[in-house]
């Protein structure tokens, strides 16, 4: 940590010294707003065509000119969705002149002053896109929403290229361009997030309420001042700023949400306060909070792989019974000191907690004897079956904190962020009962073609529909947490010159330590009394839409136990202290970059250097005789280069080409480089690696970007990646496995792959239709479609040998089509998000490979605006109740279904 502690001393002392040198040369400072809400216009061009001068405005809408000769110039300003607007600017001697320029947007009427947040967000999102040195996607949403969406993850999935991995149906993780989301970065303004989850680098997304974010970005080509580990892209969520208006706002929203698949009520509150104040309304203060808590489930039938012997028959079947709490409390606070024009001071904190209440029902049936196979029945004369239940809540947390300023003198720029982000993962209890049957059954599965499968039971043997059948098998108590703690100074300095070629340089630095420790504890009940079978814990309140032919257990079992006595035997101590390790990761970052103009093409190019020390400690046990027989740790360190270049040119005023050449990173997970060393049966190891070196990507884009107003928006954007170092399991034997532990025979661990690419296609459009009559001309519609293609060579798990297969993760087709309607009150938009299937797990043959299988969505949202700050809505989600499908490939059967029902909200939003 002191390591840390002294490099970011270094770097705020610099930063205080540029501070202290600062002086004011002869400018033309403005703003640019919003003509009916006085709502800063981030993203506007704004020109001094008899210099040859251009800038883009910042958040605050303001923008600056340098040095210039005292006179009266020409400004014109360029925003997407308001047309262009020249005024004049007089600079006189020795004095810094300052110019308010208003803009009138299309997208509000102001003789009743009704506002279409949807378009505006919208032309938000465009103009920032438009005025990027590099490619970037947003999703730009007005604090009041205008999104079905319930968290950054599902907002993020309306963008070209991204996708999402859903849990229970809400989307958790953010795949960019088919990549897994651990190799993406993610950032709240600007603050690398922390990571709550034990086994996962990428931050959860549904932790994070959308209600308290502005404005969601993702870089896809990153410059050498963002972060370097961003192989998929960069996201960083932006919270809202005061100085973002002009007037005060104040709003509420409430709503009763509502789940059908359980037919249970929810709630959803959230409010937002802005103000500036003091002498001149140099203070800006922005706090949102939100709570939300829903009740909802899923219903869920598995199988194992298909064998190819018996006609394709499943070892295990399972039906699974879902019912969840969900709650989510966000809140934020933006403090921030406007001294002049040229500086902005901060304070930023957010804080996010979920919470988890799962009650899980489950029944295995294992087929032991041989199959008769008649069509797509199955008959066996030996069935096991066990029942399960489980309940569990669990905690994610996500806290960050940041300060510091935003400062302009004369030529330079210089920003500086101090920062803390901690995450956890907090499990208090995770209660675990599993009753088995004494004996066998005879059963029939049917419809293995399908998605839904039935057991039918019983059709000789015992009659497992008793449930006195049951016989205790054990009852466990886990518990977990898991902490990630990131420390993180930053600054950047940037030179502006009037040089005909050298626009600016930029150079800058980042120290971060981060420190990840994860305690697992596992107990077993030491007295069955009481608990001999499942008959004293029936339950009757269990959906069974799939007609579950086995008993179910009630969660007065775990009401019972919770006064009894749990105790750690071998088994269980082995388990608990084997899966704990401790991490620190210390990043020390530099990067020098420069802007050029060569005729009509702008060049950026530079290098950014990461250097990694890596420190972790685990232990060493024998799974066999449950022991632990040791500590182990391990320590690496390791630099990368990671040059970059970025081309643009404006072909015309409306058609922007970009291309890039970039360099990034992705360092493994901390469960992958955990240290541990397990030995199993004689001769046989299972490892962490905390050798494993960092995934390494070289990637090119090139896109073309039009944007027109009388048109819409087009888009298309090629890629390519090609990624080494890649990182799968393994199974090493024979002298290999000797190699690396004296005396092995079997070893199995993480490594490095070898290469794999990825080529894609992205295409986006948008256009607003008001060409068409009367209440049509209220009709827009936005669409995105990304086509790609990997492969990549890995050795299958079990030892299998080398085969080439598509990432995992990647689907060919992903795509979004939203049509909106507006028209006076009136608002209705109805989207549908697709992805293809992906390869999620490889097995030890293709026969084995687990795909999920495609998926589409629709979503609604409507609202109708009662008065002039009372708006009612409607969001709608999953209209179609598309279930969550995954298969096995070799045989196309099925590996899990589950369907979530369809669920929404209905509340009214009012602003003050």
């Amino acid at each position: 940590m002191s390591r840390t502690n002294t490099k970011s001393r270094a770097l705020v002392s610099i930063c205080m010294i540029a501070l202290a040198l600062s002086t004011k040369a002869q400018t033309l400072d403005g703003f640019v707003r919003d003509e009916a809400t006085g709502a800063s216009l981030e993203g506007a061009v704004v020109t001094v065509p008899e210099l040859g001068l251009k800038a883009n405005t910042n958040r605050r809408g303001y923008f600056s000119f340098d040095d210039l000769a005292a006179g009266t110039y020409a400004v014109q300003v360029s925003y997407f969705g308001a047309g262009t607007k020249t005024t004049e600017a007089t600079v006189s001697e020795g004095t810094s002149s300052t110019l308010d320029v208003r803009m009138k947007s299309e997208v509000y009427e102001l003789e009743e002053f009704s506002v279409s947040s949807y378009q505006s967000a919208t032309n938000r999102a465009l103009n920032l896109q438009r005025s990027s040195e590099n490619l970037r996607d947003i999703v730009a949403s007005d604090h009041f929403g205008q999104f079905a969406d319930t968290n950054a993850a599902e907002a993020l999935n309306r963008l070209p290229g991204v996708s999402i991995d859903r849990d229970q149906g809400e989307g958790r993780f953010v795949v960019i361009r088919g990549i897994d989301p651990n190799l993406n970065s993610i950032a709240i303004d600007g603050v690398a997030l922390a990571a709550p989850s034990g086994s996962e680098r990428s931050a959860l997304l549904d932790t994070i309420p959308i209600e308290v974010l502005d404005t969601l970005e993702v870089t896809k080509a990153v410059l050498p001042s963002q972060p370097g580990d961003s192989i998929g892209g960069h996201i960083n969520l932006r919270t809202p700023s005061a100085f973002d208006q002009e007037a005060r706002v104040t709003n509420l929203d409430v709503a009763y949400l509502y789940s059908d698949l359980v037919d249970e009520g929810g709630h959803r509150v959230n409010a937002a306060f802005a103000d500036t104040f003091g002498k001149n309304d140099q203070w800006g203060l922005y706090l949102t909070a939100v709570n939300s808590e829903r009740t909802f489930g899923s219903d869920n039938v598995e199988a194992d792989p298909f064998t190819e012997e018996d006609g394709l028959a499943t070892p295990e079947f399972q039906y699974r019974e879902y019912d969840l709490e969900r709650e989510r409390t966000g809140v934020s606070a933006n403090l921030e000191f406007q001294a002049n024009p040229d500086s902005l001071f901060f304070f930023r904190t957010s804080y996010n907690n979920y919470k988890d209440t799962e009650i899980r029902q489950r029944s295995n049936s294992k087929f032991e004897g041989a199959f008769t196979a008649s069509g797509n029945s199955f008959t066996n004369d030996e069935v096991e079956s066990e029942l399960e239940l489980k309940e569990r809540e669990e905690n994610m947390r996500i806290w960050v904190a940041s300060i510091g300023g935003e400062q302009s003198f004369g030529e330079w720029t210089v920003d500086y962020t101090l920062s803390f982000s901690q995450a956890e993962e907090d499990t208090p209890f995770d209660y675990e009962a599993v009753y088995a049957a004494d004996g066998t059954s005879v059963a029939q599965l049917t419809g293995t073609n399908s998605y839904t499968p039935r057991l039918g039971l019983p059709l000789g043997g015992l009659d497992y529909t008793d449930a006195s059948l049951f016989e205790y098998d054990e009852l466990t108590l886990g518990e977990q947490i898991v902490e990630e703690t990131d420390l993180s100074a930053q600054a950047n300095f940037k030179r502006d010159f009037d040089e005909e070629r050298l626009q600016y340089i930029k150079f800058g630095g980042l120290v971060r330590s981060k420190e990840k420790d994860s305690d697992f504890t596992e107990k077993v009940l030491a007295d069955e009394t009481g608990f001999e079978t499942a008959d004293a814990f029936l339950s009757n309140g269990a959906r069974n839409p799939f007609g579950r032919p086995i008993p179910f257990i009630g969660t007065g079992i775990f009401n019972q136990a919770d006064g009894a006595g749990f105790t750690q035997d071998g088994e269980r101590e082995f388990n608990s202290q084997i899966e704990d390790y401790e991490s620190e990761e210390d990043v020390l970052a530099a990067y020098l970059m420069a802007s050029f103009d060569i005729g009509e093409w702008n060049l950026i190019a530079g290098a950014r250097v990461e250097h990694t020390e890596f420190e972790t400690r685990g232990f060493e046990g024998d799974e066999e005789n449950e022991l632990i027989t040791g500590r182990t740790s391990f320590d690496k360190s390791y630099t990368n280069l990671l040059p970059g270049i970025h081309l643009r040119r404006e072909l015309t005023e409306d058609l922007i080409f970009r291309a890039s050449w970039t360099n990034t990173i992705a360092r493994p997970t901390f469960g992958q480089s955990n240290p541990a060393v397990i030995e199993g049966d004689v001769g046989e190891f299972t490892l962490g690696n905390p050798e494993l070196d960092p995934y390494e990507a070289m990637n090119f884009d090139a896109s073309l970007q039009f944007y027109s107003e009388d048109y819409g928006t087009f888009g298309v954007a090629v890629f390519y990646k090609d990624i080494e170092n890649f990182i799968y399991d393994r199974v090493l034997t024979g002298a290999a496995a000797d190699a690396i532990i004296s005396g092995a025979t079997q070893i199995e661990r993480p490594e490095n792959g070898d290469s794999g690419e990825i080529l894609g296609l992205e295409l986006s459009y948008f256009k607003q239709l008001d060409f068409l009559p009367g209440p049509l001309a209220g009709l827009s519609v936005s669409s995105n479609l990304t086509l790609s293609d990997s492969e990549a060579d890995a050795e299958r798990p079990g030892g299998a040998g080398l085969d080439t297969t598509p990432f995992i993760k990647q689907s060919d087709i992903i795509g979004n089509l939203s049509i909106a309607w507006e028209w006076e009150r009136i608002f209705i938009r109805l989207s549908g998000n697709y992805r293809d299937d992906y390869l999620d797990e490889l097995g030890e043959n293709e026969f084995e490979d687990r795909y999920i299988d495609d998926f589409f969505q629709m979503d609604l949202y409507s609202s109708v605006r009662v008065t002039d700050n009372v708006t009612a809505f409607l969001e709608v989600n999953n209209l179609t109740n598309e279930p969550f499908r995954a298969y096995w490939k070799g045989s196309g059967r099925l590996s899990q279904f589950e369907e979530y029902g369809v669920s929404g909200a209905v509340g009214l939003r009012a602003s003050f």
